[in-house]
């Protein structure tokens, strides 16, 4: 299939109009006017890209603003940016690692696959344990950890799948014993998570400087590359990192996008707010159906009525019907995968009513 116009409520799809519930464009800022001028004029200024690297002449202005900006958004002393979301884990972990060197990884089971690659490449011990559970976590810890070694617990804040939230508070009471650390892929939850949007620790209304964290540019905010934030420290050892010299830099466009993204999202929390009604909408007339859905906080909606052709055939029966969701196999979904809804801000009443009464008529 081919997305044949930006992301929305309405997109068009192979020359067909949708209702659209199967992205994560959750303010709709990939479209937004500001957002595509800001664009624009950066291009026209500095061009597609630097052509080399920030450890060379690569550092424009509009990259050290839009690392200012995101520091001020999370308020962390500094941010930087890396090439995509998946590569923030890689470089988190590697500046963790140079911080004060750990030993051995506590993953969960369904972290995201760019998590699992960090963690591979770091060539140490890596102990999975079960998914969103510390009592299993504990058991793996006094199982495996060997005596003066430091472990750093990895983890999705939000997992992208079915929006269940890591319980961060409960794994930082676990790891206290053993000066452990954790990381957290912040994707889907930075823009979201939280009273202003700061993701999964402000979503717990926790602080812990042992909880580093990375996102991504190309969800909540509207552009493309990856986040890391922290302290000064922290963030100069990713700086330095030899991937970080031999790498390119975020085009040109998308980082102006991005930083045009912070400034609105910061600008219009009523946005957040119309997020939060609209998945509390969507959620209460799913569960109305009888469709079984966690607690969480995002505007994630994910099920798996009976089985693989019974999924592919209300997916089909919706499209038909001008209403496009996802039918995703993925980490964390059984084989067969799962079916996905994601609403928008932008989204109106009406449009997930439509959705909800044409569902209902599938299930």
């Amino acid at each position: 299939m081919y997305m044949e116009q930006a992301p929305g409520p309405v997109t068009r799809i192979n020359g067909k109009e949708y209702l659209y519930f199967a992205g994560t464009s959750y303010y709709n800022l990939h479209s937004h006017p500001e957002v595509i001028a800001a664009a624009r004029q950066a291009m026209e200024m500095y061009g597609m890209n630097s052509a080399t690297t920030r450890n060379g002449y690569g550092t424009t202005p509009l990259l050290a603003s839009l690392e200012k900006e995101a520091a001020a958004f999370f308020g962390t002393e500094q941010a930087v940016c890396v090439a995509s979301g998946y590569l923030t884990s890689m470089a988190g972990l590697g500046g963790m690692m140079h911080l004060n060197p750990f030993d051995i990884i506590f993953a969960d089971q369904y972290a995201h696959y760019s998590i699992q690659m960090a963690a591979n490449a770091l060539r140490i011990e890596t102990v999975t344990f079960l998914h969103r559970d510390p009592a299993d976590l504990e058991q793996k810890l006094r199982k495996h950890l060997k005596l003066r070694q430091r472990p750093v617990l990895v983890t999705d804040g939000i997992f992208a799948v079915y929006g269940d939230v890591a319980p961060l508070p409960q794994y930082l009471d676990i790891l206290e014993p053993y000066d452990g650390w954790i990381w957290i892929d912040d994707a889907h939850a930075s823009g979201v998570g939280g009273k202003t949007g700061k993701g999964t620790l402000e979503y717990y209304n926790m602080q812990s400087d042992r909880v580093y964290t990375g996102s991504t540019l190309s969800k909540a905010f509207g552009g493309f590359g990856g986040i890391v934030i922290g302290g000064r420290e922290f963030i100069q050892h990713i700086i330095g990192d030899p991937a970080m010299n031999g790498a390119s830099l975020v085009p040109v466009p998308a980082l102006a996008a991005a930083k045009k993204g912070i400034e609105l999202l910061s600008n219009h929390p009523e946005w957040r707010d119309m997020l939060s009604d609209n998945a509390g909408y969507l959620k209460t007339g799913l569960r109305k159906m009888g469709v079984d859905l966690n607690d969480s906080p995002a505007p994630i909606a994910a099920f798996t009525p009976d089985n693989e052709s019974r999924m592919a055939s209300i997916q089909k029966e919706l499209m038909k019907k001008g209403i496009a969701i996802q039918h995703i196999r993925y980490i964390g979904t059984p084989p067969a995968g799962a079916l996905r809804i994601v609403v928008f801000s932008t989204h109106t009443q009406d449009q997930i009513d439509y959705l909800l009464n044409t569902l209902k008529t599938t299930l």
